[in-house]
């Protein structure tokens, strides 16, 4: 039996001092959302670890020509592995396992369950891109860069050892008698995966799967070593170059606070569809010889029946454990789901004129919401945008155009969203950022400076484009800026 915690760091800087439970099934975490919002007269600091928000990974456009286009002479040099007709593989799967942090014993977990499947890797080949750490496991060799293997299935289901073939990818710089270090946080070691996937291993389908910690607006796959996360920026840049136009048939993320609004619309350009978990995953993620051997089942080996196969095994791991949720969208209509959403709350926004009006607003959202965080100060809320829709749909503003905007609201959700599951039972799609815990569980009034829309450059797409509900530098516009800043004298 799979041994769960469900920790999940939301700051990368606390990634080196927090613990994970070792033995038994660790409960969910569960602590009432706090009823207050930050004081007005308390110290109202503000949450300004953004203000360099790219500054370690700084975003550039890529020269032409740039280093992720290799010479031929270094081409001819890789290892051309065989390349069956496009008929004969299905897919190609990178596995994006950024473990260069403590999860580092739960990948080498994860990935002995992809070779105890049955998973036929002649029709579906899967590409581990693992990076380790030096801290935190020491089996199988106890190498601590990054290494590409071809996974082989059908392993001993006792077995301790990684059995697939290592691989070389002169883009990446790795070999077998050269071993590099990558950042995985960098959108360039993105973007050479990616076209390494496309250049050597074609298929009828693609996919990556970013695995290792995630945060929602902020990034995913923390790398101890260069102390960066991948921001949405970097993602979306690194999908950009690597993909050169193509289009992935599927982006999942095995992380927690995958499933928000911000990340599928940042990545909405560049994969048919995605899926997620809207909170906390557990350390050991998906089980990954139940979901291939679920999908190795399947006569047709369709995008809906791997990300079913996905589904299926999340629900019957976390079906016992509360506020768990899994999303699975069509990234071609996120698009006019998020702008439906920013109507709606830019049309209650409208309507909250008073301080009695905000309070009722607030409470609602505080109360009434679907909300998933983790248990420490320095935590952000996400709250579910069905549940944002439905309760404030309820409250006294209510008026013609708000009940417009909610029905044009779930048309589009009903489009964007094709299957959700929460264990509690609750209705709901994805989520989006609310606020940020602070110390003495108040909700911070104000916002990280990544997310006030206008506030520091290179903020994401979702910021940019959405001001009916992200904060802006005036204070005074969209919902949240009615909730937490706007003055009523």
């Amino acid at each position: 039996m799979k041994k769960y915690s469900l920790i999940c760091f939301c700051f990368l800087f606390f990634l080196s001092s927090c613990d994970f439970f070792s033995d038994g099934d660790a409960v969910i975490l569960e602590k009432e959302l706090p009823i207050t919002v930050q004081p007005e007269d308390s110290d109202n600091r503000e949450i300004d670890e953004e203000e360099n928000f790219d500054k370690k990974n700084e975003i550039e456009n890529p020269k032409e020509n740039d280093s992720e286009n290799i010479n031929e002479d270094e081409k001819n040099n890789i290892e051309i592995i065989e390349k069956p007709d496009s008929l004969e593989r299905e897919w190609t799967i990178l596995m994006y396992m950024s473990a260069d942090n403590n999860l580092e014993s739960a990948a080498i977990e994860d990935f002995l369950e992809m070779e105890k499947s049955k998973l036929n890797t002649k029709e579906v080949t899967v590409l581990v891109l693992l990076d380790r750490c030096s801290s935190y496991d020491s089996s199988n060799g106890n190498w601590n860069n990054t290494k590409l293997f071809r996974l082989k299935t059908g392993s001993d289901g006792t077995a301790k050892e990684i059995i697939s073939e290592e691989i070389e990818c002169v883009e990446l710089g790795l070999n077998v008698t050269n071993q590099n270090e990558l950042d995985m946080s960098a959108y360039m070691s993105l973007a050479r995966g990616v076209n390494f996937v496309y250049e050597n291993y074609p298929a009828n389908h693609y996919g990556i799967i970013f695995w290792g910690h995630g945060e929602g607006w902020r990034g995913f796959c923390y790398d101890l070593t260069s102390e960066t996360r991948m921001s949405l920026n970097q993602m979306k840049l690194g999908l950009q170059t690597g993909l050169k136009g193509k289009k992935l048939d599927l982006i999942g993320f095995d992380s927690c606070f995958g499933a928000e609004m911000e990340v599928f619309y940042q990545i909405r350009d560049f994969a048919k569809y995605s899926f997620g978990v809207e909170g906390l995953l557990g350390i050991n993620g998906m089980n990954y010889e139940d979901v291939f051997n679920l999908f190795s089942l399947e006569k047709e080996k369709s995008t809906l029946n791997l990300i079913d196969s996905f589904m299926v095994q999340y629900k019957t791991s976390y079906e016992k454990y509360k506020k768990s949720a899994f999303s699975v969208v069509n990234l071609e209509n996120i698009q006019e789901m998020c702008k439906k959403f920013n109507e709606f709350c830019e049309s209650i926004s409208k309507s909250i004129t008073t301080e009695s009006i905000r309070d009722e607003i607030k409470n609602s959202l505080i109360y009434n919401t679907n909300q998933f965080f983790y248990e420490d100060s320095d935590s952000d809320i996400y709250i579910d945008v069905d549940s944002v829709v439905t309760e404030l749909s309820k409250t006294s503003v209510v008026n013609e155009d708000i009940i417009n905007c909610k029905e044009m609201f779930f048309n589009a959700r009903n489009n964007a969203v094709i299957d959700y599951w929460n264990s509690d039972g609750d209705i709901g799609s994805v989520g989006v950022y609310f606020s940020t815990l602070i110390e003495g569980n108040y909700l911070s009034v104000n916002h990280p400076s990544g997310y006030v829309k206008g506030k520091i450059p290179n903020q994401i797409d979702f910021v940019n484009d959405f001001d009916g509900y992200v904060p802006t530098i005036e204070g005074d516009y969209s919902l949240l800026d009615k909730i937490f800043t706007s003055n009523f004298n």
